[in-house]
């Protein structure tokens, strides 16, 4: 089993109150919305952060609502399965609806959030893998290196 590093959780009910911890924390602080990403970065030790800041308790930021002058608005922390069967956005956004739904599987998409996945730090094999496995292969693109895992040259 493969177990989190220790930090400090906090959970900021206002946006304000998430922008003051990413302020007072800077770069030892990390958002976290449905946490699919972040967790498991956490686990593989790609990321130590000392404070997580969940934004799962900003109410503001949930919801998909429509008004014709407006269009189409989406919180950030709105779950992607809620994205895949909004009916408005099945019938008007269809291509939304088909990439929310090509985002893992359902208990996934029920965890991870739309803004969540618009900000992801996107992984290659290498750097998806554990530190352990890592240190004993040549360093990736994303990690500093001078190779990529991923594609060939």
């Amino acid at each position: 089993m493969i177990r989190l590093p220790k930090f400090e959780y906090l959970s900021p009910t206002t946006i304000e109150e998430a922008c003051r911890a990413l302020d007072q924390y800077g770069p030892e602080g990390r958002i976290m919305a449905g946490g699919t990403d972040i967790i498991a970065a956490a686990k593989l030790r790609n990321i130590q952060p000392t404070y997580i800041i969940s934004l799962k308790g900003i109410d503001g930021l949930k919801g998909i609502t429509y008004q014709e002058e407006e269009g189409l608005k989406i919180g950030a922390m709105t779950p992607l399965f809620h994205v895949r069967k909004d009916p408005l956005i099945r019938e008007h956004y269809h291509a939304l609806a088909q990439a929310a739904a090509a985002v893992g599987f359902p208990q996934i998409q029920r965890m991870g959030t739309l803004g969540g996945n618009l900000c992801l730090n996107t992984r290659c094999y290498f750097y998806n893998q554990s530190s352990n496995w890592r240190k004993h292969r040549p360093v990736c693109l994303k990690m500093g290196g001078d190779v990529c895992h991923v594609v060939s040259k």
